[in-house]
């Protein structure tokens, strides 16, 4: 489905209270109440393609007003419609609205009426007049008898940056408007103030990143150099491990240990006799 437009139409006739093609009646209160009730911002009325769903929707209602001329209360509304509904009005299709109140008039246990949607159709059953239409289903949503659906006076919105350059070329041509004239950008001391306060800033953060990224420079550096002093060690202890008194050590050792070993065997001969009652000493080794 395409976007949204930039485009709202002027105030367009969507419903007529009286008698409808089949003989009931759309009481006056409801259009009042869809009128003075409707709140976009509290529930926005979608338009809807012959009242299907599952196409999805081709614009929104903006507002809605009600009117009187010669006794007879009618509904107006602004709509916002979608390309899609621009580009079918053009081929002269669904141009017809039909109003979707609330079904049994109480809203939300309001006791009035609100206008739950709007749909555009290719089927009216009341083609050139501003009369209501209900659904032949009596257990069928409430629908409203169709009425032309002409985007004949349109505005542009402003503030939308969403919409290409050629569409808008597209819908000027379209309905015959003219270009408006853009005006010159102009810069205060406010709008350069911002913009030096947000370089500072910008700066102020690439600073901090910077010097954090230092710390961890050096923090590296001092690892390395550990790394450095480890590998000279190690190289230190290899070169003694092979050098010929280091050899030589080891061919020794085996001599040491048996001379040790010799030690666990010698007994050392102690006096014979309760300590103290001769003065004659026994033989012991000391070694």
């Amino acid at each position: 489905m395409s976007g949204k437009s930039q485009l709202t139409t002027d105030w367009i006739c969507i419903a007529t209270a009286g008698e409808t093609v089949d003989q009931r009646q759309i009481p006056e209160q409801w259009l009042v109440d869809m009128a003075e009730t409707y709140d976009p911002s509290l529930y926005t009325a979608l338009l809807w393609p012959e009242h299907r769903r599952y196409y999805g929707n081709v614009g929104e209602v903006q507002a809605l007003k009600h009117e009187t001329q010669d006794g007879i209360t009618k509904l107006y509304a602004r709509l916002c419609p979608t390309d899609d509904l621009i580009y079918s009005n053009r081929r002269n299709q669904l141009l017809f609205s039909s109003v979707e109140p609330t079904p049994d008039g109480n809203f939300r246990g309001s006791g009035r009426c609100y206008l739950q949607g709007l749909g555009v159709t290719d089927e009216p059953a009341s083609v050139g007049t501003d009369r209501m239409r209900f659904s032949a289903d009596k257990n069928a949503p409430v629908y409203g008898a169709p009425v032309p659906l002409v985007f004949n006076l349109v505005t542009e919105k402003t503030g939308d940056p969403n919409m290409s350059t050629d569409k808008k070329s597209s819908w000027r041509t379209l309905f015959n408007i003219q270009e408006p004239e853009k005006p010159e950008a102009t810069q205060t001391m406010g709008e350069d103030s911002e913009k030096l306060s947000a370089m500072a800033q910008g700066l102020s953060e690439l600073e901090d990143k910077f010097s954090a990224l230092e710390k961890k420079y050096s923090s590296l550096t001092d690892l390395n150099k550990t790394i450095d002093e480890i590998k000279a060690q190690a190289k230190e202890f290899g070169e003694i491990v092979n050098s010929d008194k280091f050899k030589k050590l080891a061919e020794e050792l085996p001599t040491v240990l048996d001379k040790f070993s010799r030690l666990d065997e010698v007994i050392t001969k102690l006096p014979d006799g309760a300590p103290g009652k001769t003065t004659e000493a026994k033989d012991y080794v000391i070694v």
